[in-house]
């Protein structure tokens, strides 16, 4: 194949403590390029940055500078050692860890950004391993199964406090006005396939695990949040977003 003629892709995996991504070319599967970046903040379960507010126990929190600063820090990098026409570049996967849940407004733009709300905790992204929301996922489980939950057969029968629903709860407990003032609950991936294209897509893949989403029957019914809190009955439509789409389709570009 002429060199003109070639194509690569890139993917990228944002991790717990660093992202990294990887060029490859798409007809020999050729390794071309490697970069990672460390997360200045890392894991934030101490004091929220640049205050003296001490987390509780079991918090687990990050900073949406650090993904934004490493996604442009990876990209750049990729192409500086490539030396890779961008042109050439047909197509960039995203994954990240899960369920990473970030409280963002109607631009997108994480809560914890804005001087009003970031020295509250829960405006700031939740990490996988935040364990804040134990209680929360204590009522969900107990409602579920009294209510024969047909989604909890495709979880092991339980739902994680570091799934969405949780952290959201805990939220709407805990902070009731950052859940009012959050437009979406989007997890990771999501957000940075928002910040890659400007589309607001939820992957299938992360929403049937974290967000108990089902190809044929949806998201969990209104009818079972509002068992759990009258506050909740709309968490789907007001909160989430219903437009699923499959982790192996193109979310724009």
């Amino acid at each position: 194949m002429n060199f003109m003629d070639k194509r690569y892709s890139i993917g990228m995996d944002f991790g717990t403590l660093s992202a990294r991504a990887v060029l490859v070319d798409v007809d020999t599967g050729d390794e071309v390029a490697v970069s990672i970046v460390g997360y200045q903040d890392a894991v934030i379960d101490d004091m929220l940055p640049d205050t003296k507010i001490k987390l509780p126990a079991g918090y687990a929190l990050q900073n949406p500078k650090d993904y934004m600063e490493a996604l442009e820090s990876l990209l750049r990098d990729i192409l500086q050692k490539s030396n890779v026409d961008p042109d050439r570049i047909i197509g960039i996967g995203v994954d990240s860890t899960a369920s990473t849940i970030i409280p963002v407004d109607k631009n997108y733009m994480p809560l914890c950004m804005h001087d009003e709300f970031k020295n509250n905790p829960h405006s700031w992204p939740k990490l996988w391993k935040h364990h804040g929301a134990q209680k929360q996922a204590d009522t969900l489980n107990r409602i579920a199964e009294e209510t024969g939950q047909k989604f909890l057969r495709h979880c092991g029968g339980k739902v994680s406090a570091e799934w969405l629903y949780p952290k959201a709860m805990e939220i709407l407990e805990e902070a009731p006005m950052i859940y009012d003032a959050t437009y979406r609950f989007t997890e990771l991936s999501d957000w940075l396939v928002y910040l890659l294209t400007g589309k607001e897509v939820r992957n299938s893949t992360v929403a049937c695990l974290h967000a108990q989403w089902d190809p044929v029957r949806g998201f969990p019914s209104g009818e079972f949040f509002k068992a759990i809190d009258a506050r909740l009955e709309k968490i789907v439509e007001d909160k989430l977003g219903t437009h699923v789409q499959s982790s192996f389709t193109r979310a724009g570009g």
